[in-house]
């Protein structure tokens, strides 16, 4: 990469995340960008992108994104001034938290196509990806346990880490929290 890295955000009030997920990745393929790493955030009910660029790619990916809807912003804009919209206000939160690594979830990370897989260990996985944690949920988890991935984990920022949550299957098998067809909740609750 040339220039200094920046983290863009792009918001277009989006309640869901797989749809703005598609989006922002179409963005990133229009631009011809494969960024190393990609977060979504929630901020006040809505989701909101972040793209680790450096100064080229992300004026490349904010014009790009803004022909595609969306508001855009990086860790630069503003300076210091207030923001003026909801939009801005809400890009403000997701990119320091995305600079800070307090909240996200990553979508892309280094590393990324090596979690394409259905299964591989603890180890295998730190080893060959930007993850910094597995952490299990109620139960004791060894670098010999094996993730049941199913092509698909999201791990989150959390405390200036990356981590991935995941619970128990059977001896020595986890699956992430977070899988990839998760079913909706009926309406009433």
């Amino acid at each position: 990469m040339s220039g200094s890295i920046r983290v863009l955000g792009l918001d277009r009030e989006a309640k869901d995340h797989n749809n703005l997920e598609h989006a922002v990745l179409g963005c990133t393929d229009d631009a011809g960008i494969n960024p190393t790493e990609i977060a979504t955030h929630i901020v006040s009910g809505h989701y909101v992108a972040t793209i680790n660029l450096d100064a080229d790619q992300c004026a490349m990916v904010h014009r790009v994104a803004a022909a595609a809807g969306f508001t855009t912003g990086d860790n630069e804009f503003g300076s210091g001034a207030p923001p003026t919209t909801d939009a801005e206000a809400r890009i403000r939160s997701a990119v320091f938290a995305h600079q800070h690594r307090v909240s996200g979830r990553l979508i892309r990370f280094p590393g990324y196509p090596a979690t394409l897989v259905d299964e591989v260990t603890v180890s295998a996985l730190l080893a060959a990806t930007s993850i910094d944690e597995v952490v299990a949920l109620g139960a004791d988890l060894g670098d010999d346990a094996v993730i049941v991935a199913n092509r698909f984990i999201r791990p989150t920022l959390q405390s200036g880490h990356a981590v991935l949550v995941v619970t128990a299957l059977e001896e020595n098998r986890f699956r992430p929290y977070e899988i990839e067809h998760q079913h909706q909740c009926c309406g009433g609750h």
